[in-house]
């Protein structure tokens, strides 16, 4: 089925779902360590659904860009496999964006942000980590990426911290 999804890049497809689902298992170990972190006085938005009020987790992390495969990076976010957006879907997972951006030290990052409306994000994210589709998806998109320095050992993307919501 992903073969025809292959003629856009051999390599360019499968790195990407590796970055996606890199980014998605390391979300889940950093959000563990980031509870602590987070201000008493950060109010998440309730939002009503099926049977009551659910808290929306909004997650932004960054990680730099090889400027040489930008292009390719980018290719293989026009082209995501059905089965990377179906699973990211069943994951609780809404809101989905990347940005990319050249910063003044000259290099490119890539931004991400979605929110998350399930109700066990270290399963969740537990889960997207053990799709066979996804991880081969990150494994075209973990090489087209540059971490951060100071991202945790095990985490592709670094989380950012919240500091400020309004709606």
């Amino acid at each position: 089925m992903k073969q025809h999804y292959l003629r856009v890049s051999a390599v360019a497809l499968p790195l990407t779902f590796v970055v996606i689902a890199a980014m998605f298992y390391s979300t889940a170990v950093r959000n563990a360590a980031a509870k602590a972190d987070q201000p008493k006085t950060a109010k998440p938005q309730a939002v009503a659904k099926g049977g009551g009020p659910k808290t929306i987790k909004r997650v932004g992390s960054v990680i730099g860009l090889n400027e040489e495969t930008m292009k390719e990076y980018i290719i293989l976010h026009e082209h995501v496999w059905p089965e990377i957006l179906q699973k990211i879907r069943e994951s609780n997972i809404r809101n989905y964006s990347i940005f990319v951006a050249q910063l003044d030290d000259g290099k490119h990052y890539l931004f991400s942000y979605f929110e998350y409306v399930g109700d066990d994000f270290d399963a969740d994210m537990a889960a997207i980590g053990a799709d066979p589709d996804m991880r081969d998806w990150w494994k075209l998109t973990d090489p087209l990426q540059t971490r951060i320095q100071g991202t945790p050992v095990g985490d592709q993307w670094k989380t950012m911290k919240q500091v400020f919501y309004t709606d």
